[in-house]
Order: structure tokens, then C-alpha cells, then sequence
């Protein structure tokens, strides 16, 4: 394991890089297990890469730390598409609508990579109050959606994701309310 987060990062970005053009040139017909594994593995690596930026913004110089939040951002919209994409992969014909069922074994994989994306759109820096009580929205709503995949789906191994999802239902509508309140101050 690279002790060097800068090289840590670096590897995952060659990674990414190698695997995103296959993504996108092959037949999810005809290679759609192929398909929803590159797409995991591309979204894991680029998370991997934000939480880097992340632990190295704070040393960073004040005149950096702007295009650091912008590369944070890019990377937290790639690794949302991307793990849309691996779950897509268990949707009818790669839909929007989540199946009535999925098989016990890969059901965990399915709703935590759910959780992922509910916990990237809280990482994403909002340039203004509005767009960051969107993106707070957005996660919001995908931490809903989790609680009702998992009782639909009845899945036992989820216990500890599933409480910090009805613990972030509980908390996430009052942060909302208070930079909605802090806007509101500006514009009146």
C-alpha cells in the first residue's frame, strides 16, 4: 500500500483513465457485468482521489484552496456518475427505476453504493447558499430513498449505513431551514 497520498492519488487517477474510454466504447448488452464492475471500480477510485484532496486542502496555501474545491467538486460529480452507472447496471434496460428485487448476496453493494452517492453530494462546496441547500437537498432525498430500498429489500447487512441514513433524515431538513434562514438575511 502507497504510503505517499500524492502517488496514492496518482495511481487511482491511471487507473481511472484506463478504464473510463473502455466504459464508454463497450456494448452494455452484450457486457453490462463488465460494464457495472469498471463503473465501481471508476467511481471507488475517484472517491479514493476526493477524500486525498480532502485530507491534503488544509495544508494547503490560501491562494490554492479555490482550485482545490473546484477539483473536489469534479471529482464528487464523477464518482456520482459513475456509481449511477453500477447502479443502473441492476435496473431494467439501465432505467431510472430501481428493481422489486435483487438478489440477496449483491443487495449491500447495491444500497451502499446508494450511500455513496447520498454522502457525495454533501462534499460538493455549493458556490452560493441556494446551490448548497440543493445539493444538502439531493442527499437528502437519496438517504430517503435508501431507508425505503432497504426495507423493500429487507436487507439484514445494512444496519449500521441504514442508521446514519435515518440519522441524516433527521438532521439534514434543520441545516437546510438555517442556511435557507441565512439566505434570507441577504435578500431581504
Amino acid at each position: 500500500r502507497e504510503e505517499d497520498l500524492s502517488r496514492r492519488a496518482k495511481m487511482h487517477k491511471r487507473r481511472v483513465n484506463l478504464l473510463r474510454p473502455v466504459l464508454h466504447e463497450i456494448s452494455s448488452s452484450a457486457y453490462g457485468n463488465e460494464i457495472q464492475q469498471m463503473a465501481d471500480e471508476v467511481a471507488s477510485s475517484v472517491t479514493i482521489m476526493l477524500e486525498i484532496k480532502e485530507h491534503l486542502f488544509p495544508r494547503l496555501a490560501k491562494n490554492k484552496r479555490s482550485k482545490a474545491v473546484n477539483k473536489i467538486n469534479k471529482l464528487a460529480h464523477m464518482a456520482i456518475l459513475y456509481y449511477r452507472l453500477f447502479i443502473r447496471g441492476f435496473h431494467k434496460n439501465y432505467g431510472p427505476e430501481p428493481p422489486d428485487k435483487i438478489d440477496a448476496e449483491i443487495v449491500k453493494h447495491y444500497l451502499t453504493a446508494r450511500f455513496h452517492i447520498a454522502r457525495l453530494y454533501s462534499k460538493i462546496v455549493g458556490d452560493t447558499i441556494p446551490a448548497t441547500c440543493k445539493l444538502t437537498q439531493c442527499s437528502l432525498e437519496e438517504y430517503k430513498f435508501i431507508i425505503q430500498l432497504a426495507k423493500r429489500y429487507d436487507c439484514k447487512d445494512f444496519n449500521d449505513e441504514l442508521q446514519i441514513c435515518k440519522d441524516m433524515v433527521d438532521v439534514l431538513p434543520a441545516k437546510i431551514a438555517n442556511w435557507q434562514r441565512e439566505a434570507s438575511k441577504y435578500t431581504a
